[in-house]
Parts: C-alpha cells; structure tokens; sequence
C-alpha cells in the first residue's frame, strides 16, 4: 500500500487530494481512497522568490544583458516572466528568454534617466511577488582620458632612488664586479592583454611588484589561474571607477 499526501488531479474545481493507493495482483496500482483537500495545505509547495537589482549603466554601450536573482525553495526549476511593456520610454527592446535567467534590454540612443523593469518567476505551480531591475542611465560630463598627458617632472624627482646594498663577491682569485645585467624573468608571469583600458600604469606597477612578491617571497606558480590578477582591478582603485587615466605618482 502507498499512501501520497498530496496530488494534483486535473480538470476539477479543488485540483488538490489526498490519495491512498494499493497495489493489487497484476502489479497495477489502485486508488484505494480520494480525499478532496486544500492545495493551499500543501506543506512541500513553496513560492518562489526573486530580488530586485540596481545598476548603472554606460550611457556609450546601448544593449544589456542583466542576470536575474531567483530562487525556489523546492529546487525546482524557475521560468522568469518580463512584466513590463517590450518597449517604452527609455528602452526599445527589453525581453527575457524562455526558461533563461537573463533579462536583455536596448535602451534608447541619447537616454538619460532611470528605467524600472518588474519582473517575476514561477516554479510552473505558483508565481512570485514581483520585483524590480533598476538602470540609472547618467550622461557622464567628465573628461575621459588614456593616462598619456606627460608627467610632472616633480612627480619623478619624488622617488626614491633604489641602490644595490649587500656584499658582492667576485670569482675565485678575481676582484668583485658588478654584472652586466641581471636577468628576472623567471619571476614574472607571462605578459598578458590590457583589454584598451589605457591602464599601462597600474598595470605595469601591478605586474612588477604583485608577481615578483608572490613568486619570491610565496614561492607561487605565476601562470596558473588561481594567481592571475586584473591590471584594471588597479587602474580603477587609482580612478575610483572613473577611466580619467592615470600617472605613476598615483600607482
């Protein structure tokens, strides 16, 4: 005998009972007892939950795509449902494929404001509160630059200036020399892509001090992804997310 406590039968005005089934000589199951009960009774049916998202968005770059936060106590699967206009003001397209957590929009050329996209999941049985995807689009009156102003001459005789210090030994019978050059490469990693940030600065100072420590003093492999860090990570701490460039005093 196997008893369910709830199951949906389709086509009734109460979709939701409780069935007793009995298994019988043919190896056929047989409802046994059918008893008419609230779905709202349901104690492993749970409402999804989805969460709004802010955002600032480049007033240069026209298309969006947005990942949308949900979740389903149940682990069931979510489908996420636009309930805003497929085009109004600000935007021209905005949509979210079937079965996709993504939402993609196409604001409008020269738009500057905020867009409020409501959106919900459902888990096929119950749908969720709503909840908002928020873009503030800001016209950016700063200057942009790439960091290639020439520096202050100030700014260069502000360094310290580094020196060689410890004893030098020479060969066997021959006096201490200085070497020719002193060749460093093994540790630093493999030179990789700025990504036309204009962060040769903080990429520069990045590369030579963060790689030569970890390798030196950490004995880290350098070329592994565990390891690799982002030179933009640098030239926006520098900017504080502004791309106004930089010079080396400010690395």
């Amino acid at each position: 005998m196997a008893f369910f406590p709830v199951v949906d039968v389709q086509g009734v005005s109460e979709p939701c009972y409780q069935v007793e089934l009995i298994l019988v000589q043919d190896g056929t199951l047989s409802i046994l007892t059918l008893v008419p009960v609230s779905c709202s009774q349901r104690p492993d049916d749970t409402i999804p939950v989805v969460s709004s998202i802010s955002l600032q968005a480049d007033p240069s770059i026209s298309y969006q795509e947005i990942g949308l936060i949900g979740r389903d106590a149940d682990g069931d699967t979510l489908d996420y449902e636009l309930l805003a206009p497929a085009s109004d003001a600000g935007y021209t397209s905005a949509y979210i494929p079937s079965q996709t957590p993504k939402l993609y929009v196409t604001r409008a050329t020269d738009f500057s404001g905020t867009i409020v996209l409501p959106y919900r999941a459902t888990d096929g049985q119950h749908f969720s509160e709503p909840a908002n995807v928020t873009i503030e689009i800001r016209e950016n009156t700063d200057e942009r630059g790439l960091g290639m102003q020439e520096p202050d001459p100030e700014v260069y005789s502000s360094f310290e200036v580094s020196r060689f210090s410890g004893d030098l030994f020479g060969a066997p019978g021959e006096a201490p020399t200085l070497p020719p050059s002193i060749d460093l490469s093994s540790n630093f990693p493999i030179p990789g892509y700025q990504g036309s940030q204009g962060s040769c600065v903080g990429w520069a100072t990045a590369y030579a001090l963060k790689s030569f420590q970890e390798r030196v003093e950490e004995g880290w492999s350098l070329n592994t992804t565990e390891h690799l860090f982002s030179p933009a990570f640098i030239y926006n701490q520098i900017n504080r997310g502004e791309d106004k460039g930089s010079d080396p005093g400010e690395a």
